[in-house]
């Protein structure tokens, strides 16, 4: 879910920073941002993105507004986005003050992020299905969600509702488990180029197997277009705008460009290809919306940047995963008809408390256990490394010990 001029930082401190913030980040000048800010705009896009995907639930396909509200699936999209471009970030921003990535700090804060509410849900689904409220899931439905591979479920295997939107908390985990490592391997110079190379190699072949059906064959899938395989480039394509912002070179023409008139461009166009889908639509979808989101975050005086940044808004994102967790349990108008705390407003109002009390109750505070579990992790790490060498260090100590010698 972060380098040179994103802001003013005279007048707004900390931009690149997230409500999820586990470490110190920087601001776009490379300068030191405290961990408790964060980017006010991004809560308020997640917001955005966890409305658009409410709606597209809660709206029966025979709606007249149907046609409108599917095209709240595109808020997953943003969530990909905004992870893929924090995390790869923080990333890079831990390589720039430590002179290293500590990966194992890294999973210790992302289970203590991710894993709490996901598997307290799971659990209060299995209860409710145990005793009868809601109907029994089937043994590979709840571990493929709990291990994280639902979005490859054989489609052979009866699933319920309650648990298809782990497809994306799965796309997510994969992606941790394997861009970190890549990103250690090669460096952030190499992959500046790696990166979006990798995401173009996702494009083609989801072309392809779209066409084709070859995994298929081998391993039939319920929706085989959610598969991690087909969709990784979303989060991929904000790596790559977290990589940019971090060269001064592409910092800079991406500044201009977002900055310009162009990036009302970007957004008419983002519109059009919603009314108007075109060839790869969805590649130039995860094209268009990093921009767009960097757009709004370097340039805080748009009106659409104050927007996001009300109050309100930024509290149901900062909310936003604790209610995309539960919101379908009270918002089903896609799958069935709804009954009673599943009608509004009934559902809104169970929706918003149980993920107020998830968020504060839980979220917040195994955030913080997994901060400190994380920064003892790093402590124990870091007394066997070497300390980071800055450019032209060792070249003067060679120096020094030659005068001295002589």
């Amino acid at each position: 879910m972060t380098n040179s001029s994103l802001h003013d930082p005279a007048s707004r401190p900390g931009r690149l920073a997230s409500t999820e913030s586990e470490a110190g980040s920087t601001d776009l000048r490379g300068e030191r941002v405290a961990e408790s800010s964060y980017v006010p705009t991004l809560d308020g896009w997640r917001c955005l993105a966890i409305l658009g995907v409410i709606l597209y639930h809660a709206t029966p396909p025979s709606s007249a507004f149907y046609p409108f509200a599917r095209q709240g699936f595109r808020g997953v999209d943003v969530f990909f986005s905004i992870s893929g471009f924090l995390i790869c970030s923080r990333l890079l921003d831990e390589e720039r003050r430590l002179g290293t990535i500590r990966l194992a700090s890294f999973y210790v804060r992302r289970a203590f992020r991710i894993l709490p509410p996901a598997f307290l849900y799971i659990a209060i689904v299995m209860i409710l299905g145990g005793v009868g409220i809601l109907t029994p899931m089937p043994a590979l439905e709840w571990i493929s969600s709990l291990f994280f591979f639902r979005n490859y479920l054989p489609a052979s295997v009866g699933t319920s509702e309650y648990t298809g939107h782990y497809w994306s908390l799965s796309v997510e985990e994969h992606f941790y488990l394997f861009f970190p490592g890549l990103l250690v391997l090669l460096g952030s110079s190499r992959a500046r180029l790696a990166v979006p190379a990798l995401a173009l190699l996702v494009v083609v072949w989801r072309t392809i197997d779209g066409r084709l059906d070859l995994i298929s064959v081998i391993w039939p899938t319920a929706f085989p277009f959610l598969r991690t395989d087909r969709c990784l480039d979303t989060l991929l394509l904000g790596c790559a705008l977290a990589l940019l912002a971090q060269h001064p070179p592409s910092r800079r023409w991406l500044t201009r460009l977002v900055n310009s008139p162009a990036w009302y461009g970007l957004v008419a166009v983002y519109v059009v290809i919603i009314v108007y889908p075109p060839l790869l639509s969805h590649t130039i979808n995860a094209l268009l919306v990093p921009l767009i989101l960097f757009g709004t975050v370097t340039r805080p005086e748009r009106a659409v940047s104050r927007l996001l940044e009300l109050a309100p808004v930024r509290w149901i994102g900062r909310l936003s995963y604790s209610i995309y967790i539960w919101q379908t349990l009270f918002f089903v108008g896609l799958f069935r008809p709804p009954e009673f705390l599943q009608s509004f407003p009934v559902n809104a109002i169970c929706v918003l408390g149980i993920a107020s009390c998830s968020y504060y109750l839980v979220e917040k505070p195994m955030i913080a256990y997994g901060r400190r579990v994380a920064r003892s992790t790093g402590a124990r790490h870091s007394g066997s490394k070497k300390k980071p060498q800055v450019y032209g260090e060792h070249k003067a100590t060679k120096n020094t010990e030659s005068k001295s010698a002589q």
